[in-house]
């Protein structure tokens, strides 16, 4: 880590630590607060609909009571209820006033619980119901009850009236539906929800998912299925008010906070850098002229000066470079004194290897010529003829070559090269050897010779792999189309003795050789070259089974 980076972080943590644990606390203290105040106002809403919902108790409770007092001063329906069997106009009586009260569901019971009057029912009458249970208290009952146009749920009172001694009740109430919980919730943000759950249903003024952090109320009221139940009795069952408020708007408010508070510490973060580095070049400007005097230095320019009139520590440090590179001058002399003596020896070995490797096929003819001018001379004309070829490839490679070698081998020209062509030329089919050259032409841009060196040092190591004359090397080329763009391929393969795990990963060093009189030059020119066309060099071998090299080049585009 260098000395800027030490004095950024150092800067930045002096900054950013303190306003950070600043803004921890007070984005805590704030939460908190907003929290509480949120809390008292969801809560007051929460009251509010507490006290709708009484008030609509208390409204349905002076209907009935208003209701029963009119049935007490009416003389026929007096009458009716003192009759046995249940006369016409008592049992017409709730359908007919109930339009008159402003209520969706009424019903008159004697105090045994059965219906003596219905309001969507004539045929009710005689039925027993569970709403005879009294519904003592502020509180309203639930009914699921039905009507002729299907079910529906009713907030319902029970009022206990009077008449010649005997003890009567009226149970009335008002629909409550999806519209009426919308009415009750008067919320326009999407923040409120007022759900009613009972036992087969559940209705809710509005969709809004449950999620941490909501304040939800929960307000049970007696609830009677005057649908399901068949006789008085059924066990009692209860619904449940569930009012629930959003806590979305308190995180807005609090993503909101977040974001300032964050700003704020990124500014503080941002100055605390500029000022930082402002100071950090201050204190490393010296360091660096030292390092850009140092990066200049090679072997090859080595009059750089560390000369100071400074006495501090950045002194102390110029004066012992200067004393470095004063040492280095006496080395380098020395040195180059080597590699002068070295150079000219490995020289001499890569040109005895090259020039080998390019007398090998001119040996193979000039030997094939001769069996045939001892067995067959009459055939010599002919067989020349077809060797003549391959001599004159032969000797141009070797000019080639030795005039490479005069210029000191300078940078190959690149060129198009067509790859089978240089491959029938460097390598000669015959007994052991298969061509298995691709029938597209391919072209790649590079050096011809380097090519054909390339090819030819791996068919003669490929050869010598094979024992006892037994075995084949096969040359195949192809194109393919790779992540980086198409490229051709060239695989030189045998089935010889192949190469030792142990000396797989070293084939390619230099001087590295398992022939006993191999110079252990072939295989690194051979990937020095490649490299130098930008391809690469693979290798796979298996003891006993023979060595495959493949040689990977870009196409020429």
């Amino acid at each position: 880590m260098t000395v800027r980076t030490r004095i950024l972080l150092a800067s930045v943590a002096a900054a950013a630590v303190p306003l950070l644990i600043f803004t921890v606390g007070a984005r805590q203290e704030v939460a908190d607060r907003l929290d509480a105040q949120y809390q008292r106002r969801v809560q007051t809403v929460i009251d509010v609909i507490r006290a709708d919902l009484a008030g609509a108790a208390a409204d349905i409770d002076r209907r009935l009571s208003a209701l029963g007092a009119t049935i007490a001063d009416d003389a026929r329906v007096r009458a009716a209820l003192m009759q046995q069997g249940g006369s016409p106009e008592l049992r017409d009586y709730a359908a007919r006033v109930m339009p008159a009260t402003g209520l969706d569901y009424l019903v008159l019971l004697d105090d045994d619980g059965t219906i003596l009057s219905a309001g969507h029912f004539r045929s009710d009458y005689g039925r027993p119901a569970d709403i005879a249970t009294d519904a003592a208290g502020p509180d309203p009952l639930l009914i699921h009850t039905r009507r002729p146009s299907g079910s529906f749920l009713a907030l319902a009172r029970v009022h206990r009236f009077t008449i010649a001694g005997r003890s009567f009740r009226l149970a009335g109430g008002i629909e409550v539906s999806e519209t009426f919980l919308r009415r009750l919730a008067r919320d326009d943000t999407g923040a409120l929800a007022v759900t009613l759950s009972y036992p087969g249903g559940v209705l809710a003024s509005a969709p809004i998912p449950a999620a941490d952090g909501d304040v939800v109320e929960d307000v049970a009221i007696p609830f009677v299925d005057d649908i399901a139940s068949g006789s008085a009795g059924t066990p009692a069952q209860t619904a449940v008010w569930r009012i629930r408020h959003s806590a979305a708007p308190l995180a807005a408010i609090q993503r909101g906070m977040d974001t300032w508070l964050l700003a704020a510490i990124i500014t503080a973060v941002a100055l605390a850098l500029v000022i930082a580095r402002v100071l950090a070049v201050r204190v490393n400007r010296p360091l660096e002229e030292l390092a850009a005097r140092a990066r200049r230095i090679d072997l090859d320019r080595l009059d750089t000066s560390f000369e100071t009139g400074r006495y501090d520590e950045v002194g102390a440090l110029a004066r012992v470079l200067d004393a470095m590179v004063q040492r280095l001058r006496a080395g380098a002399a020395a040195l180059r004194s080597a590699e002068r003596r070295a150079t000219v020896g490995d020289i001499a070995r890569q040109v005895n290897h090259d020039i080998r490797n390019g007398l090998l096929p001119i040996r193979n003819v000039i030997r094939h010529l001769d069996e045939v001018a001892h067995e067959s001379p009459e055939e010599l004309p002919r067989v020349f003829a077809e060797r003549a070829s391959t001599l004159r490839s032969g000797v141009v490679y070797l000019e080639e070559l030795a005039t490479s070698y005069a210029r000191l081998s300078p940078p190959a020209a690149r060129v198009p090269v067509e790859i089978n062509e240089v491959i029938r030329s460097a390598v000669e089919p015959s007994q052991g050897v298969t061509l298995k050259l691709g029938a597209a032409p391919m072209v790649v841009s590079t050096d011809p010779i380097s090519l054909r060196r390339v090819v030819e040092n791996l068919v003669v190591n490929a050869l010598d792999s094979l024992q006892n004359g037994g075995g084949s090397v096969t040359v195949t080329t192809d194109a393919e189309v790779a992540a980086e763009g198409r490229r051709v391929v060239i695989t030189v393969a045998d089935t010889g003795s192949g190469i030792a795990p142990e000396d797989l990963d070293r084939i390619f060093d230099d001087f590295h050789t398992t022939k006993p009189h191999g110079t252990g030059l072939g295989l690194s020119i051979v990937r020095r070259l490649v490299n130098d066309m930008g391809g690469r060099i693979r290798v796979a071998s298996e003891p006993g089974r023979g060595t495959t090299f493949r040689i990977e080049l870009p196409e020429a585009g």
